[in-house]
This record gives structure tokens, sequence and C-alpha cells, in this order.
């Protein structure tokens, strides 16, 4: 994750520099076409810079947050449970012996698509 945070950081400050650019870019030109262009330009690249900032506010969360650890609960047909948010998903299987034997084998996700809790068959109390 912190490799993510230190390129974040360095798209955030390329962004920062392409803004400022089009901002003197703009104040010196005398066309108003250029003018219209910079100022597309630089609001696109502020939109970006906002994206990149949510994304390091994101890893950040992340970092913070626990792991959450769940296990799967087969239901009456071919899909799992998640033990810890309840949400379900689909094993592409035809029956409910099927879902059972990809469980046992563990041939289904090792993490919960939905919360991202680790299926490590240990349970958080979520």
């Amino acid at each position: 994750m912190e490799v993510y945070k230190k390129q974040t950081e360095r798209v955030v400050l390329a962004l920062d520099q392409a803004y400022n650019k089009f901002i003197q870019l703009e104040d010196e030109s005398t066309d108003e076409a250029e003018i219209c262009a910079y100022r597309c330009y630089y609001t696109n690249i502020y939109e970006s810079k906002l994206y990149v900032e949510q994304m390091q506010k994101e890893i950040d969360r992340l970092k913070a947050e626990q792991p959450k650890h769940g296990h799967w609960i087969i239901d009456e047909y071919e899909y799992l449970d998640c033990s810890c948010c309840g949400e379900s998903y689909y094993t592409g299987c035809d029956c409910t012996e099927d879902a059972k034997h990809r469980l046992e084998t563990g041939d289904v996700y090792k993490f919960c698509p939905y919360c991202g809790a680790r299926m490590d068959g240990e349970q958080d109390g979520i």
C-alpha cells in the first residue's frame, strides 16, 4: 500500500504543476479560443487531482481498518453467504452438492467481494 501512496503523491504533484502551467498560459493569452481550451484543460486536471486525492484517502482508510475474517455459509441453493456481511454470491454450480464440493476443496473466493472479509474460517462476530 505504501507504494501506491507514493505513486499517488507523485501524480498529485504532477497534476498541480500542470494545473499551474495552464493557469499561467491562460493569464498570458489574449486569444479567446486558447483561453477556453486552457480552462478546459485545467478543469480536467483539477478533477483528476480530486480523484487521485480521494484514492489517497481510501488507501489511508484501508490501511487503518482492521481486516475482517469470516467464512462461507452454503444457503439452500448454489449460493454462498458471507458470515460477516450476509451478502450472497453465485458459485456457478448446478446444485447445492456441487457448491458444497467447491467449498470443501477451496475452489471459492478467498475474500468476500462485497465487504472484503478474509474467508479463512475464523469469525469476528461481526
